[in-house]
């Protein structure tokens, strides 16, 4: 077996925090301590967490009601190789679509994941910029990564699709999940990263049962 090889790793989480930043309807993440030191002799922590909060994947079952759980999707799925897509330059609200998709056609392949890159993970706050006018990807974009067959999606944003004050969000989620393909949420790109086209893409999510998503540590090694 060949071994894997590579030079710098880099973090893409979203740390997860008490009242930490999120989709605005869910619930605040609550943080505490159910043990501490000077009192138990040891730490422990209880955290109460919306499974789409801060970083994380959505499995068909998001949008699908037939669709596979997190829990039952291969563990191999969630890595691989990982095309990287710069569309920092996109203006803020606005659909990634086949301009967007179309020039990297030759290296995106049946199987492969793909990332594209709008450096709205930098903005995290609770601004109204990163609520609601974060970029997108659009139905036609969703329509040509589906029939890609990509395995993987990931965008640097609070959602896939658009937030519904500008558009349905939904679309985008149902023609990628309806046709099996994860969906990596709400992270951050290092602009380093960037400098490469492509990337080894290792993104677990919890086993939790029966979830349509869950809270997910992603890195990428090149």
């Amino acid at each position: 077996m060949a071994k894997f090889e590579y030079t710098k790793a880099f973090d893409l989480s979203h740390p997860v925090y008490n009242n930490c930043p999120q989709w605005e309807t869910y619930e605040n993440t609550d943080v505490r301590l159910e043990a501490k030191h000077p009192t138990h002799g040891f730490l422990a922590e209880r955290i109460d967490i919306n499974s789409h909060c801060a970083t994380h994947l959505d499995a068909p079952y998001h949008f699908i009601p037939y669709g596979i759980s997190i829990d039952k999707m291969p563990a191999d799925l969630f890595q691989g190789e990982c095309v990287i897509i710069d569309c920092t330059d996109i203006e803020p609200a606005h659909s990634i679509g086949l301009k967007e998709l179309e020039p990297h056609s030759g290296r995106i392949h049946e199987g492969s994941i793909v990332m594209t890159v709008t450096g709205w993970g930098e903005k995290r706050g609770f601004s109204n910029v990163w609520y609601h006018d974060y970029p997108y990807m659009s139905q036609e974009g969703a329509q040509w990564l589906r029939d890609k067959k990509i395995k993987g999606y990931c965008i640097d944003t609070l959602s896939t699709g658009a937030h519904p004050k500008h558009l349905d969000n939904g679309i985008p989620h149902a023609i990628l999940l309806g046709a099996d393909i994860w969906l990596l949420e709400d992270f951050v790109v290092p602009r380093e990263l960037l400098k490469y086209e492509t990337c080894q893409l290792f993104c677990f999510p919890l086993h939790l049962q029966n979830f349509g998503a869950s809270p997910t540590r992603a890195v990428a090694f090149v």
